[in-house]
């Protein structure tokens, strides 16, 4: 999380340590530059709190209509109550006093508050999980230059936009309907009961669809990102071992690296290891991996020469299930003849120790499989 390599980053005597890391090799002595507040981890920490905690420029624009918001809701139900005093029919003051707090429940701006705040703890935390710290509010909303920091940003931008929404249309269209505007036409009264529930499904909209930021994967686009190592590992499913390990055997070219000395992956290159990591699935040998792999290069190959590498590899593994079955039947003859009680005598492990020979003909005790 510290230096953003899964591999130990080497160090030598005068450099800066980080507590909480692992030194997995040797001893060494150390002096504690900074304690408490001052270590990295309660930085990390007091950035994500303080990230939380900040205000978006859109949070602005909502307290902004807010401030407006509420007084105008205000004066729509004393104009409610005044109609309805002044033109509705007996009993008037009932009328009057249930619609005026029908319309005030149903504008609680309840969802308008939360809509903001809930997607950004749930961005914040999801980015911290991925590895994305953001230092202040104001960066998950005007942040354009991370890869996945960009794509968390524009999810949680959007996931308040959809609160937003939510919240603004569901007291902008029932308002009127508080008000009473369906009881000329259907006699219909909206009552504070229901309005409660209205206003209460809005605030579950917005605590439900925060959550949603948890689930958050970012997108890969051909030809658009770099990856780290254990991204590339990530999102191929090979091991960044294995990775290694083929870099070191030749199977796949030596990675680009950064100034710093980490490796990069493009895309392309992922692409590649998942390929790899299908082929290694399907039993072919490193040879036959790279055989593929050029052909997979190769725009102008034959698709004949694919399929003459696939009808081999079956081949291979057809001869492979006809030694393991006669394994198996070796093994079954040998237990037969076991008789599995206190005495020592057991022909299972003289046949082992080549003292008799009872595995059956088509059998081939200890030879190693492969295939071509």
């Amino acid at each position: 999380m510290i230096s953003g390599e899964p591999v130990p980053v080497e160090k030598a005597p005068g450099a800066q340590v980080t507590g909480g890391t692992v030194n997995p090799t040797g001893t060494f002595a150390f002096s504690a530059t900074a304690l408490g507040a001052a270590t990295i981890l309660a930085q990390i920490i007091r950035m994500v709190e303080e990230a939380q905690g900040g205000k978006l420029p859109i949070q602005a624009l909502v307290d902004r209509i807010t401030r407006w918001f509420v007084p105008v809701v205000m004066g729509l139900a004393t104009l409610t109550f005044a109609i309805w005093l002044i033109f509705g029919p007996d009993p008037a003051l009932t009328f009057g006093l249930v619609n005026a707090v029908a319309v005030l429940i149903i504008a609680c701006p309840c969802a308008m508050g939360l809509a903001t705040p809930t997607s950004i703890m749930a961005g914040t935390g999801r980015g911290a999980e991925m590895g994305v710290l953001f230092c202040r509010g104001e960066a998950l909303q005007a942040l354009q230059g991370v890869r996945d920091a960009i794509a968390l940003s524009k999810a949680m931008m959007g996931n308040i936009r959809q609160n937003l929404f939510w919240a603004f249309a569901d007291n902008t269209a029932l308002i009127p309907v508080a008000a009473g505007a369906l009881w000329p036409t259907f006699s219909i009264l909206l009552s504070p009961a229901f309005a409660a529930a209205a206003m209460a499904l809005s605030s579950v909209f917005v605590l439900g669809n925060a959550p949603r930021l948890q689930r958050f994967r970012p997108r890969i686009r051909l030809g658009s990102i770099t990856m780290n190592i254990g991204e590339a590992a990530n999102s191929s499913g090979v091991s960044a071992k294995m990775i290694r390990y083929d870099e070191a055997t030749g199977l796949i070219p030596e990675a680009s690296r950064t100034a710093s000395g980490y490796r990069t992956y493009a895309d392309r290159e992922a692409q590649m290891l998942k390929f790899i990591s299908r082929t290694r699935g399907l039993g072919f040998s490193v040879e036959r991996i790279a055989e593929l792999l050029a052909l997979w290069r190769d725009r102008s190959r034959h698709s004949a020469d694919v399929k003459r590498v696939a009808l081999e590899q079956i081949a291979g593994l057809r001869r492979r299930i006809r030694e393991m079955e006669g394994m198996v039947q070796a093994l079954d003859h040998l237990a037969e003849g076991c008789s599995g009680d206190h005495r020592p005598d057991c022909p299972i492990l003289a046949d082992l120790e080549g003292e008799s020979s009872v595995v059956p003909a088509t059998a081939h005790p200890g030879r190693s499989f492969g295939t071509a």
